[in-house]
């Protein structure tokens, strides 16, 4: 969420049970959407600053009241972290800190997210754009310094979280092109990638992860492969699978997107949870699911699936 808002957010994942349904056989679709904090129903809860300012433990509290809650941070760089960590916060842009100094700044970040009840933290940031939003334009250092930062978050019982995949390289405005038509707001998440599919195979090596990390993607076109939304395009996804086999898979902001019926019943099979940052989007697509359910295009297995895939994924990492 690299543009969300300027305003400070932290989310809090409740637990999502194997058995979904009530004896009528509804189903409870809001255990798969992160949302604002009002909509307590949601699986996700979206916390601004001003809910943190006066208590930065209140996550504890929230977990001691809701044990199931799993409680995320954006922790991305000085300009975007989400909690005001003197001398612990990460750069995500370039850095001339040695590998020991980005060790001990990482660490202690870590430390203090854990000593503030934060389970998942959605950084690093694995990106490859030249002089923007990387460790490092020397590729291999960067990819030493993604996996110190995700090192030092496992050690501290922090899931790390890898984004924006499958990596940013070559971006513009979707401004001035065809693929705003995607977009509510061209000026926001609205992004085209010219990479080819051969240069991000090669630049996606560096989300490699067989830990239960998270992995979120990019809501950006990428125009020599798709013309829409890379979220849409199956060698993406299999891509993914091969990059992080056991991650947990969240997009970006999808409230940045003008999403059909179609698109969302796909985005419901794929991700394990679908973010969106305005409420009414959770509403709408809640109706949309339900038909969808009602219809068929959702199953009963559907549901199973992505129940047991977050319990597994819980397991893991021990919440």
């Amino acid at each position: 969420m690299k543009k969300l808002t300027k305003n400070i957010a932290i989310l809090l994942l409740s637990s999502v049970s194997t058995y979904v349904y009530a004896e009528n056989d509804k189903v409870d679709w809001n255990q798969f959407f992160i949302g604002h904090s009002w909509l307590s129903d949601t699986a996700g809860v979206l916390y601004f600053a001003q809910d943190l300012k006066d208590d930065p433990f209140k996550m504890c509290k929230d977990i001691k009241e809701n044990p199931n809650r799993i409680s995320m941070i954006d922790q991305e760089s000085p300009s975007i972290h989400r909690l005001q960590i003197k001398d612990s916060i990460p750069p995500s842009y370039n850095t001339d800190l040695s590998i020991e100094e980005f060790k001990k700044i990482t660490d202690k970040s870590a430390k203090t997210l854990h000593d503030y009840c934060v389970k998942v933290n959605l950084a690093p940031v694995a990106d490859a754009q030249k002089g923007k939003r990387i460790y490092s334009t020397n590729k291999e250092k960067n990819q030493e310094y993604i996996n110190i930062f995700a090192q030092s978050m496992r050690e501290n019982k922090v899931v790390p979280t890898y984004k924006h995949f499958p990596g940013l390289n070559q971006v513009k405005s979707v401004y001035d092109t065809p693929y705003k038509i995607y977009y509510k707001n061209i000026y926001g998440e609205g992004i085209v990638d010219s990479s080819t599919i051969t240069e991000i195979e090669e630049a996606s090596t560096i989300f490699n992860s067989d830990f239960p990390d998270v992995l979120m993607f990019s809501i950006a076109t990428y125009n020599k492969i798709s013309n829409k939304p890379i979220i849409y395009n199956d060698d993406i996804w299999e891509l993914a699978y091969q990059r992080q086999p056991n991650s947990l898979y969240i997009p970006d902001d999808l409230s940045e997107l003008i999403i059909t019926d179609k698109e969302l019943v796909f985005l419901f099979k794929k991700f394990d949870l679908l973010m969106f940052t305005s409420p009414n989007d959770v509403f709408k697509s809640i109706e949309v699911l339900e038909k969808a359910y009602k219809n068929g295009e959702i199953t009963k297995e559907d549901i199973n699936y992505k129940s047991q895939r977050m319990n597994n994924w819980k397991l893991k990492n021990n919440l």
